[in-house]
């Protein structure tokens, strides 16, 4: 074999690690980074407001447990967990006493509105990130998707998971079921009400605390 062939045949191995590395190595450590960062975020706002960390697993996994019944992609799954999570990043500026104070119905004019805005809050912080950019849309609209001119697939499945979530903490599942299935095709999308209820008899956590969570 020549010097020149030699050197041809390591020229293309390094090429082909190099290119490993690139498109395989590096975007794995990416996710996993990304996926780290996100849980992290979810975490701190948990700690910040005591009555997520009630629901907020559940609601994280019962999204991808519709998602996957609704057929989404790999990449849409993972931008439906990452919005899940961040869904309520935009609670960071509202006062600690307003996230753990009474029942909704008792707060002030002033809180409530504080709580409204946070998804729209929640959105502006994550166009900041250009990573986390593209999960602004899901996260803006996430408790009404029928205000914007389009919203994706995710955007429906958390708003329908967020309202059973939260509704069996303080009317029975059957009640709740009966109020999805009163409401789909109007204010929930049909598909994603079925492919919930679909999903629920495998989801074997059962949230059961009276707390009512407010967002």
């Amino acid at each position: 074999m020549n010097p020149s062939t030699v050197v041809l045949l390591v020229i293309a191995v390094v090429s082909a690690v190099l290119a490993y590395v690139v498109w395989v190595v590096l975007p794995r450590r990416l996710a996993v980074n990304m996926d780290s960062s996100v849980f992290t975020f979810s975490k701190a706002i948990e700690l910040r407001c005591a009555p997520l960390s009630l629901v907020n697993e559940r609601i994280v996994n019962l999204c991808m447990l519709t998602g996957r019944q609704l057929g989404l992609s790999p990449k849409q799954l993972r931008d439906l967990e990452h919005a899940a999570r961040l869904r309520n990043i935009g609670l960071v500026t509202v006062p600690w006493k307003t996230m753990n104070g009474p029942f909704v119905l008792a707060r002030s004019a002033e809180s409530s509105k504080e709580f409204a805005q946070h998804p729209a809050v929640g959105a502006s912080m994550l166009k900041l990130v250009p990573t986390l950019r593209h999960l602004s849309w899901i996260v803006e609209y996430h408790k009404d998707p029928r205000a914007a001119e389009y919203a994706p697939i995710q955007c429906h499945i958390i708003h329908v998971v967020m309202h059973y979530v939260e509704g069996v903490q303080v009317i029975d599942h059957t009640e709740m079921v009966d109020q999805l299935l009163v409401r789909s095709g109007t204010e929930f999308e049909a598909p994603v009400v079925e492919a919930l209820l679909s999903v629920l008899p495998s989801e074997s956590a059962v949230v059961s605390s009276p707390e009512v969570v407010s967002r």
